[in-house]
C-alpha cells in the first residue's frame, strides 16, 4: 500500500484538527436528520405482514 501524494508534508495538528469539525458537523447534520426524517418515516404505513403459512406447508419435498 502507497502513501497519498504529499502525505509526508502534511500538518498532523491541522488534520486532527479538520477531522474533529467535520466530525461535529457530521453528528449535527445526522442529529437533524433522524429528527425530522424519522417521525416523518413512522407515520408512513406499512404493508401488512403476509398471511402466515399452516404448519407443515412448504415441506412436500421433504423426505
Amino acid at each position: 500500500m502507497t502513501l497519498p501524494a504529499g502525505v509526508a508534508i502534511a500538518d498532523p495538528e491541522r488534520f486532527h484538527t479538520e477531522l474533529g469539525f467535520t466530525s461535529r458537523e457530521l453528528h449535527i447534520h445526522l442529529d437533524f436528520e433522524e429528527a425530522t426524517n424519522v417521525p416523518l418515516l413512522a407515520r408512513v404505513p406499512r404493508p401488512p405482514a403476509p398471511p402466515a403459512r399452516p404448519a407443515g406447508a412448504g415441506r412436500e419435498h421433504e423426505e
